[in-house]
């Protein structure tokens, strides 16, 4: 399995050498691949690829001063955001030596973000972004299509008999009997846990729709469509409430309030109340499965509450810092009702406190309020919901493999592409 990795890096470096511009912005917009579990090194400190990618990055961005960190429009909640991050390190009562690579990955991942930002200064090269992304998507559903067919992940089950299985704790949630939820095996195409595939779909469909007539120029309208259908049933097979929720989101102001669609509007609610009427039984289920304590598995709305209480219980004293960085292994020996604290925010409190929430809410404002100002009147609607759909997503849930790192480059991907459409009528 090392091996594998390696050669991967191997690869990826001699494309970087060669055509140093085009992947960059490739790696950009594919770094979603590679998730937590696919390390060079086990061991702790872990190893990941993604780690040794990001560094790699970096390192040459610095070496040929390419990273342009003062053109950069998020450059302010940047500094902030990792000032914070260094900050939660010292406050915390595990040894500061072990957890400086877990802080040095995170600034890593949001630095990849300004190097990339950086390359993109032409339309060709937001039609790069565009491309990769597409791409991208392309493999990663193929693969969840296969899964959901099969009903086997051959690549993730690969993984798992050839790793150890302590090693895989915290990197991978998978088994080879397949968790089942609403009746089917949870799809979770290459990533680390099906919440995080489903998520990831949502983005997708968010993507596809702001961007749609740019997309459907690139691949056609059949492909278009078949993507745009097959991205919906991956979120239904990842089986989480969370991606429900935020399909429905996303999916609303496309079918009920896109002036584009009011032509096919009657097609798409008939659609609708089709699969409702359906599958009834499993949407009554799901619905019954947020409220009550249902034999479904995860946390319902009680149940969150309670994490929540027990957050604010543990912390104490330290509810303004929170316990530092990875606070949630110090505040989960204290109290296992917090069990998976599955919520950014609760994640936040444990590890810088009330102080982290508020600089994450601001990293939020801040991205919105620069979005709007590139976004054309009749895409607004659907980017607020879009917007609105991941905030609620990272809420409810934790997604280990999609962070906010990768949300970001798609924001100034779609920032980009509208801004090239500006210049190019001046």
């Amino acid at each position: 399995m090392t091996y594998l990795f390696i050669s991967l890096f191997l690869i990826f470096v001699f494309f970087f050498l060669r055509r140093k511009h085009e992947t960059i912005i490739a790696y950009g917009m594919m770094s979603i691949l590679f998730q937590p579990y696919m390390c060079i090194k086990y061991n702790a400190p872990a190893l990941s690829i993604k780690f040794l990618m990001d560094f790699f990055v970096v390192l040459m961005a610095f070496k040929n001063k390419s990273i342009g960190f003062k053109t950069f429009p998020f450059r302010g909640i940047f500094i902030i955001l990792f000032l914070s991050w260094i900050f939660a390190i010292f406050i915390s009562p595990l040894d500061t030596l072990s957890l400086i690579p877990g802080v040095f990955q995170r600034i890593l991942s949001f630095l990849v973000i300004v190097v990339v930002f950086t390359e993109v200064k032409y339309s060709n090269d937001v039609n790069l972004m565009i491309k990769f992304f597409l791409i991208t998507c392309f493999i990663l559903i193929s693969v969840g299509i296969m899964e959901f067919a099969s009903q086997k992940n051959v690549f993730l089950d690969y993984v798992y008999n050839n790793v150890p299985f302590d090693a895989l704790n915290g990197k991978l949630y998978h088994s080879l009997d397949g968790f089942v939820r609403f009746g089917g095996i949870r799809c979770q195409s290459l990533f680390a846990i099906s919440i995080s595939w489903g998520g990831f779909c949502c983005l997708l469909l968010g993507i596809f729709i702001i961007l749609r007539e740019k997309i459907k120029n690139s691949i056609g309208n059949i492909t278009y469509w078949g993507l745009f259908i097959l991205a919906i049933i991956c979120t239904i097979t990842s089986g989480t409430r969370s991606c429900f929720v935020f399909l429905v989101i996303v999916l609303f102001p496309f079918i009920f309030l896109d002036k584009s669609n009011r032509r096919y509007r009657f097609f798409y609610i008939a659609a609708l109340v089709i699969a409702l009427m359906l599958f009834s039984d499993k949407v009554t289920e799901l619905l019954d499965s947020f409220s009550s304590k249902t034999d479904v598995s995860g946390s319902n709305a009680e149940m969150r509450q309670n994490q929540l209480l027990s957050v604010i219980k543990t912390l104490g004293g330290s509810l303004i810092w929170g316990f530092g960085f990875k606070g949630y292994s110090v505040a989960i020996k204290a109290n296992d009702d917090i069990l998976g604290a599955e919520s950014i925010w609760l994640q936040l409190l444990l590890q810088g406190g009330i102080i982290a929430v508020v600089i994450q809410l601001f990293l939020y404002i801040y991205i919105i309020k620069y979005f709007v100002k590139f976004i054309p009147s009749n895409k607004r609607i659907i980017s607020m919901f879009f917007f609105a759909g991941w905030i609620i997503f990272v809420s409810m849930t934790s997604s280990p493999g999609l962070d906010d790192d990768y949300f970001i480059l798609l924001i100034l991907m779609v920032i980009k592409y509208f801004n090239s459409i500006k210049i190019s009528k001046q």
